[in-house]
């Protein structure tokens, strides 16, 4: 059986984050993603380093046999005063084994224990695996953003 870790990403892991991400960002699915591979693609060790680590921003990742297989970010909206929960991916080859659901599920238990009520995240309306993982995890669909195809989901970070 796999050794399977999750846990939070911190720079040494740039560069595995870096090739996954970027390995999203060309994937068919690469529009819910928020990027594009042109432009991030060009990104310095320092620019991926200070994405994953910031008083108001962090990311979880789970580890098969040590290699960043899936992750997920969070990032405080000072304007919105709102945690959102961003950059979901599984490599392909893992997906649907889990890992989405357990870094999530870290996530929350890291901002309940902050202090933090609720969370939001958005996604693409044709995005019907995400959709339907977001449900399992108790996600409530609370909006439309009807010019970007989104739905916009939230949920308490009560465990």
């Amino acid at each position: 059986m796999e050794s399977i870790t999750i846990r939070k990403l911190n720079e040494e892991d740039w560069k595995e984050y870096s090739s996954l991400r970027l390995s999203a960002l060309q994937s068919p699915d690469s529009s819910a993603f928020g990027g594009s591979f042109e432009i991030e693609s060009l990104r310095t060790e320092d620019e991926w380093k200070k994405r994953l680590i910031g008083k108001h921003r962090f990311y979880y990742g789970a580890f098969a046999c040590n290699t960043l297989v899936s992750f997920a970010g969070v990032y405080f909206n000072q304007k919105n005063n709102q945690w959102i929960i961003v950059g979901v991916f599984t490599n392909p080859d893992f997906r649907r084994s889990g890992f989405s659901k357990s870094i999530i599920g870290e996530i929350l238990k890291v901002l309940h224990a902050r202090g933090v009520v609720k969370v939001i995240l958005t996604v693409q309306v044709e995005q019907l695996p995400a959709i339907a993982l977001y449900k399992s995890l108790g996600f409530i669909e609370i909006d439309k953003i009807i010019n970007e195809n989104q739905i916009v989901m939230e949920r308490s970070t009560e465990i």
